[in-house]
């Protein structure tokens, strides 16, 4: 799959730490940014301690990015997959942030498995958002479908202003990533599931771009 940062460390332990001492009522006011691209912000107030508010901020989408609402295509559907009834997306969110979760603690699984899985899953929440038009697209890939109201240039943001681009077609996937060499990596389960099913060929029109790699039916290229 493409290369999206597993989940983020400090988050975890943070929510971790937080999940471990709820009777302490401590309350929470962090900011901070990973890979200069994603800022975070979490808030627990003394008056609902068990309440904790996750704000995130995307990187900046290239020119060709169309976000609904501030977040990419599905991730709203993306979020209430990953975390069911545990999360609630706050309408509108924080200002500055195109996200904000509100997390209630005390709901949380009793099972120490269960609740660490839960909770590495939050602190993967860029790659949940950042990921869902292509899941969108692998469901309908599966399907052999394409979705109806999804725009015909599908940008994947991964860095500020840098995207990969997918062309969804009814019979075939277009795919060109606007990375350099050092911010790519496909594994070898998802290049097998991808080309399995159909091929991805590169499109050189929209957006312009140079290729630089080929692996079977998979192209990568750069942009000018």
């Amino acid at each position: 799959m493409i290369l999206l940062q597993s989940h983020s460390r400090f988050l975890l332990q943070t929510l971790l730490n937080r999940a471990q001492n709820l009777e302490k009522g401590v309350e929470l006011d962090h900011h901070w940014v990973e890979f200069d691209d994603v800022r975070y912000h979490i808030q627990v107030s003394m008056k609902n301690p068990h309440v904790l508010l996750l704000s995130v901020s995307l990187p900046t989408p290239s020119s060709e990015t169309i976000f609904v609402c501030g977040l990419p295509f599905g991730a709203i559907e993306a979020i209430k997959a990953a975390y069911g009834n545990l999360v609630q997306i706050l309408d509108p969110p924080r200002d500055g942030f195109n996200l904000t979760l509100k997390i209630n603690l005390s709901k949380l699984p009793a099972n120490q498995e269960q609740k660490h899985a839960f909770l590495v899953k939050v602190a993967s929440i860029r790659e949940v958002v950042l990921g869902a038009p292509l899941r969108v697209i692998l469901e309908h890939l599966a399907a052999r479908t394409v979705a109806l109201d999804m725009d015909p240039l599908v940008a994947l943001v991964h860095r500020p202003n840098e995207s990969f681009f997918l062309f969804p077609q009814r019979h075939f996937r277009t795919m060109t990533p606007s990375l350099d060499s050092s911010s790519t990596n496909l594994d070898g389960s998802g290049h097998q599931h991808l080309t399995s099913h159909t091929p991805f060929l590169l499109h050189t029109k929209q957006p312009q771009c140079e290729p630089f790699v080929g692996v079977d039916n998979v192209f990568f290229c750069r942009r000018h």
